[in-house]
């Protein structure tokens, strides 16, 4: 079984289903929601990001059939390994452009984009990304922040919240 998000983690675990499957988790704290809901994590890739994970999953996996269990706007990368991977979408994303729209008029403040689905949220609602300084929780994010025309001022060089964090007060004290 694989998670890529703490959010299907945590859908699949409100479930409460039993199994003697292996499980792979893109990231800590995906891993950590997992381990709440009693699930040991056998794999996590070295860089937590699905394009990662792909490259690195396939040598410890084998001939494994593969779950990958997700939201309704995760990406196909998973799905494109080269193993048999069937896919259960166990919980809907939904853009809430409204929070969006009220973000939009914001000037002068970081936003922190923590997946391509925000920064198309913010796009789509009319953000302007040269009046905002943002941060983004991987390369993945980052690169759809500079497709709709940004730039991620803020990247840690490891994917999660808090590093990412740390990041923006490190490079907050040297703009000061």
């Amino acid at each position: 079984m694989i998670f890529t998000s703490a959010n299907s983690a945590d859908a699949f675990g409100q479930l409460h289903i039993r199994t003697n499957a292996k499980i792979a988790a893109v990231g800590e704290k995906t891993a950590d929601k997992l381990a709440q809901y009693g699930y040991e994590t056998h794999f996590m890739p070295s860089v937590y990001s699905a394009d990662v994970f792909v490259q690195e999953f396939p040598a410890v996996a084998g001939d494994a059939k593969c779950l990958f269990i997700k939201g309704s706007l995760a990406k196909n990368t998973i799905a494109s390994m080269p193993l048999q991977v069937d896919e259960w979408i166990i919980y809907e994303t939904t853009l809430k452009i409204e929070n969006a729209r009220e973000l939009c008029r914001m000037r002068g403040v970081i936003v922190v984009f923590a997946s391509p689905s925000a920064v198309r949220a913010y796009a789509e609602a009319g953000g302007d990304f040269s009046v905002i300084r943002t941060a983004a929780i991987g390369h993945v994010t980052e690169e759809a922040i500079i497709t709709h025309g940004g730039r991620a001022d803020f990247i840690p060089e490891k994917y999660t919240y808090t590093d990412l964090v740390n990041e923006i007060a490190k490079g907050s004290c040297t703009h000061d």
